[in-house]
């Protein structure tokens, strides 16, 4: 958490309208709200001439996107236009003494929404205290980061049966889909998720490779299909696997598919981002092509607030999700709320389909895809996610 300090000098501010700066509160808001529409005195030109001839010396007074020909002391609050909705201040008279006090402004850690900082009085800041403490992760993934998230867990994660690392996503109440998308990607919803990890990239040729030798030489299940692209370098997404065999490497070590709104909640957040890296365009820093698949990790720029990677871009992935065109017509509850960790349509339409998601031609992440489940596709791998335990 980053800590700065600074003067607010509430005289100023109530005198001049500040511009869109935020006023002292009485008391700790829980955030600031956005700039309000600049304030803009009614002045008399005539008044002001007069005044100017009263005043030898006087001054301009020169304002952002504003000038005064006047003292603007001289004003009382009758000559001040104000909208009650959006003021953050209180038009006090000139002659009224105004306390000038130090305030503290707490900006949002990573990964919240930084439209919004907490400002409260130095004498009444939160009393600091220690870092939470790390809840024990389940068998078989160690920390690999010293930083932990407010719900306890570390930030970044290592399974150590396939070397695969893995980022934190806070629970949140997430944007999944798009009024403006295709027909498939409507209506917009909310959807609460669970705090989760998801792997940093897809699964790699050389750790799929891993995974069939494993499997080969425990002689409990038959043996795993090669993947399309077998002969790629080893850190080369997987393609050209089966969903169930998908499904199989990430139950084996102990996780499982994303539904499809975990993946858009790792991507898009809260915020309901369109892309990884925000609202705009993507500065890739070298040419990049919808549906063109390289190593993972190739362009940081494809890198969402939670430090997933390749979301966008490479490979499309499958999700844990049946696939219907209409599956999010049934994603709230009866009264119109989000429903809790949902898994998607108990059927699917057409027929044994799964969702696919990412890389789609405008790198939009509310993009979906379907396939059957049985399909082997040059452009599809995976990722796999590792739910949590509830705790305190």
């Amino acid at each position: 958490m980053v800590v700065k300090r600074f003067l607010v000098f509430v005289a100023l501010m109530s005198l001049v309208g500040c511009g869109g700066s935020e006023a002292p509160p009485s008391s700790p808001p829980p955030a600031v709200a956005p700039a309000p529409t600049p304030v803009k005195p009614k002045v008399d030109p005539q008044a002001v001439a007069q005044q100017k001839a009263a005043t030898p010396g006087a001054s301009k007074t020169t304002g952002k996107g504003r000038e005064a020909e006047a003292d603007l002391s001289k004003f009382t609050s009758n000559d001040w236009e104000t909208e009650e909705v959006h003021r953050n201040f209180e038009v006090v008279p000139a002659n009224e003494a105004v306390d000038q006090s130090t305030y503290i402004a707490f900006i949002p850690e990573k990964g919240a929404d930084s439209t919004t900082l907490q400002i409260v009085p130095e004498e009444k800041q939160p009393v600091r205290t220690s870092p939470p403490k790390a809840n024990k992760l389940p068998q078989g993934f160690v920390s690999v980061s010293q930083e932990v998230a407010e719900e306890g867990w570390p930030l970044r994660i290592r399974c150590e049966a396939d070397g695969m690392e893995l980022v934190f996503i806070p629970a949140q109440v997430a944007r999944v889909g798009s009024n403006l998308g295709p027909a498939d990607t409507q209506p917009e919803h909310p959807a609460f998720v669970s705090a989760f990890y998801m792997d940093v990239h897809e699964v790699t040729v050389g750790q799929y490779e891993k995974f069939r030798e494993d499997v080969r030489v425990e002689k409990k299940t038959a043996p795993v299909s090669p993947p399309l692209n077998v002969s790629a370098t080893p850190n080369h997404p997987v393609l050209g696997v089966q969903w169930r065999f998908a499904e199989a490497y990430a139950q084996r070590y102990r996780r499982t598919l994303p539904t499809e709104a975990e993946w858009e909640a790792a991507g898009r957040g809260e915020l309901g981002l369109l892309h990884p890296w925000g609202n705009g365009r993507a500065l890739w820093g070298q040419p990049r092509q919808p549906g063109q698949i390289t190593e993972v990790g190739m362009y940081p720029a494809d890198t969402s607030m939670f430090d997933v990677i390749d979301l966008a871009g490479n490979a499309r992935e499958w999700c844990a999700d049946w696939y219907r065109a209409d599956s999010f017509a049934e994603a709230l509850e009866q009264d119109g709320s989000p429903r809790r960790d949902w898994t998607g349509p108990k059927t699917s339409r057409p027929t044994g389909h799964r969702v696919v998601k990412g890389s789609p031609t405008e790198w939009e992440l509310h993009a979906r895809g379907h396939v059957n489940q049985s399909d082997e596709q040059p452009d599809i791998g995976f990722r796999c996610v590792l739910h949590l335990p509830q705790t305190q």
